[in-house]
């Protein structure tokens, strides 16, 4: 199973249907591997004195081997159901640990504000302007983003008004040769985020054409950065870039850089007094913005939680209800046993024993 397995999972093309038969064929024959181990198990039960403390553990090995009809299905289903426990807890949190990093870098100012209607609320130039007063305010950062499609394929355009410190929160995965910012400022070159480069099949120096005041033209592709904001994808310009291929000055967000020392929570308190300020505006700090986005993505997994303790608990009830067959049909074997002086406490230990090996078995198999 194993060589059709890694075939199959290496099998060239953009379709998941060959990788995820054998993700299917591996993890079967993986799950083999607990009946094999009981049944080698078995065999080394031989290694062990027929007398004394080593009785019962020698006979538990021989009992797990000679019922493998049972006990190995058992197993291998137990094993299937912890390893996709194990399996499903260590992606989450691999992508909650990437969410995490990313949000930190991407998350540079230490105010962010935006309208919180249904796409068509901007803010207003007067509110931009009280916003641009603010004491104590090194940066104000601006932003709009724009729904289009190109080539029957949708598109989100993201323009930004934001310093250089800011512009290196972008977790740049490959880019053109040269200074960043640069082209991303002066020449009016573009940035793709990485699902977008996916989508498209596109690289640094490849053009994406997109519908402008102007008509449809090319801008060059200068960087593809890591974004989990959009499955679709963005394509991210300066704002300087926008202003000359759009007629559209409106903005739906604001970031603010404050001066060192400054307190976010009394500016927003600030903020959201100021005469102009929307009603219904969202603004957060910058620590309040990232608790809230990791908490939306705790709330999104939450119902992982519950699927994978019932796949254990379907396992173990399918493990506990084989071993209680097999004790039924063992009853006669117990009869003998108690005849030939084990006692009860004996008997208690040798099935302690033979379900130990089997979940032993399974978890080693499950890792």
């Amino acid at each position: 199973l194993s060589i059709p397995a890694a075939l199959l999972i290496l099998w060239p093309g953009e379709s998941l249907v060959a990788p995820f038969s054998g993700l299917f064929l591996l993890i079967c024959a993986v799950a083999l591997l607990g009946p094999w181990l009981l049944h080698l198990a078995g065999r080394c039960r031989h290694m062990l004195p027929g007398s004394g403390p080593a009785l019962i553990p020698k006979m538990a090995l021989g009992n797990a081997a000679r019922h493998l009809d049972r006990t190995g299905v058992a197993v291998a289903a137990l094993a299937v159901a912890v390893s996709s426990t194990l399996g499903v807890e260590l992606m989450i949190r691999s992508f909650r640990h990437s969410v995490d990093d990313w949000l930190s870098h991407y998350l540079r100012a230490d105010i962010y504000l935006s309208t919180a209607g249904d796409g068509n609320a901007f803010l207003s130039d007067a509110f931009i302007t009280d916003l641009a007063n603010l004491p104590s305010l090194e940066h104000l950062s601006t932003g709009r983003r724009l729904s289009l499609e190109t080539g029957g394929v949708p598109i989100t355009v993201f323009a930004l008004d934001l310093p250089q410190h800011g512009f290196e929160g972008f977790l740049v995965l490959e880019q053109l040769e040269g200074e960043l910012w640069t082209r991303f400022h002066h020449q009016g070159e573009v940035l793709i985020s990485e699902p977008m480069a996916r989508r498209q099949g596109l690289e640094p120096g490849d053009s994406i054409r997109i519908p402008t005041d102007r008509g449809l033209l090319p801008f060059t592709v200068a960087a593809v950065y890591r974004d989990y904001s959009s499955d679709r994808g963005l394509v991210t310009m300066h704002r300087k870039t926008w202003n000359r291929f759009f007629d559209d000055p409106r903005q739906v967000s604001a970031a603010l850089y404050l001066a060192a020392g400054e307190s976010p929570g009394d500016w927003i308190k600030h903020i959201q007094a100021l005469p102009n300020a929307p009603p219904d505006m969202f603004i957060r700090s910058n620590r309040g913005l990232r608790e809230t986005s990791l908490s939306v993505f705790d709330q999104t997994f939450r119902i992982t939680g519950v699927l994978r303790w019932l796949a254990v608990i379907v396992a173990v009830i399918g493990i506990y209800s084989a071993l209680m067959a097999l004790l039924l049909e063992r009853r006669r074997e117990f009869d003998v046993l108690t005849a030939i002086g084990f006692s009860r406490r004996q008997k208690g230990g040798l099935l302690l024993a033979e379900a130990g090996l089997s979940g032993l078995v399974a978890g080693l198999v499950a890792v």
